[in-house]
């Protein structure tokens, strides 16, 4: 007890942590416990190459490699502790994903404890390999309809069955290990992909938006017009993301939706509009006549 209770140098923990870290270094400090039958060495020295520790750090990285590939640890920091604050785990997953962080964040590299610690570890790793990960890709996340989808499977655990759901239907369900997918109309759509081991159930979503290709339609206050006096066009026009009014003339716009034209000359004009988004472009037109007063 004399050990942790200590008053400790060059650390803003408290008078009771395993985490004598220097404020400046960042360098953890057994020197901090130098006292007789308390550790001796700085920093750490009489810590390393032991065997425990070594499988300590083992348990504690297939851990880590695991956590990260099923979006729990970012994977982001040096110390592998980063995690996603707002994703949905599994009771069992978040409780390995303590065991872990207990571990790691003591400070002590499983020095104190360290057969608790290793038992901890080694029944976290047994745990998840026992438990259900579901994790998936797709070739596209996104496209036109008629849109189809390859899934790839990528769980771990020892699965015993796969349901795709495709968040179409109710009953649009496919049970193999991967899938593919049409989707025939425009809309975002929810993939899940659901996997089973003794050990419990989980599941893993994506997003699909699938957009429609545009038509193009619009309307004009009249079909025939006198020189110098606003026509109205009135776009009626669906899916389109940009657009461009061509009169016929050798006049264009392409800033306004419903733009007011005045043809400065007598003749005939075919009035045209052309839409577009991602997919596609469409045109609609019609034929407007132009005379004197």
């Amino acid at each position: 007890m004399k050990c942790h209770f200590g008053v400790g140098v060059g650390y803003s923990y408290g008078e009771h942590t395993f985490r004598l870290e220097d404020d400046l270094s960042g360098e953890q400090y057994l020197g901090n416990c130098n006292i007789s039958g308390c550790h001796l060495g700085s920093p750490l020295a009489d810590l390393e190459g032991r065997p425990i520790q070594d499988t300590i750090r083992m348990l504690s990285d297939s851990l880590a490699t695991l956590m990260v590939a099923a979006n729990i640890l970012t994977g982001d920091d040096e110390d592998s502790t980063e995690y996603y604050i707002d994703s949905t785990v599994s009771a069992d997953a978040a409780r390995i994903l303590f065991n872990y962080l207990f571990v790691k964040q003591d400070g002590s590299r499983g020095a104190h404890n360290a057969k608790y610690a290793r038992t901890l570890l080694q029944e976290s790793v047994q745990r998840w390999d026992s438990l259900p990960n579901a994790l998936f890709t797709a070739d596209t996340l996104s496209g036109c309809a008629p849109l189809t989808v390859n899934f790839t499977n990528g769980s771990t655990g020892a699965i015993l069955s796969y349901l795709w759901k495709f968040g179409t239907t109710a009953d649009d369900s496919v049970l193999t290990e991967n899938a593919s997918f049409n989707y025939v109309n425009a809309g975002t759509y929810t993939a899940t992909l659901t996997v089973r081991t003794n050990g419990g159930e989980d599941s893993y979503s994506r997003t699909v938006v699938v957009d429609s290709f545009p038509t193009a339609a619009f309307t004009a206050a009249d079909d025939s017009v006198f020189t110098g006096v606003p026509l109205q066009f009135t776009q009626t026009s669906l899916h389109a993301t940009t657009w461009l009014w061509d009169f016929g003339n050798g006049t264009t716009n392409a800033v306004d939706l419903n733009p007011s034209y005045a043809f400065p000359d007598t003749g005939s004009f075919v009035v045209r509009l052309i839409v577009s988004n991602a997919c596609a472009s469409d045109t609609a037109e019609t034929t407007i006549v132009v005379t004197t007063p």
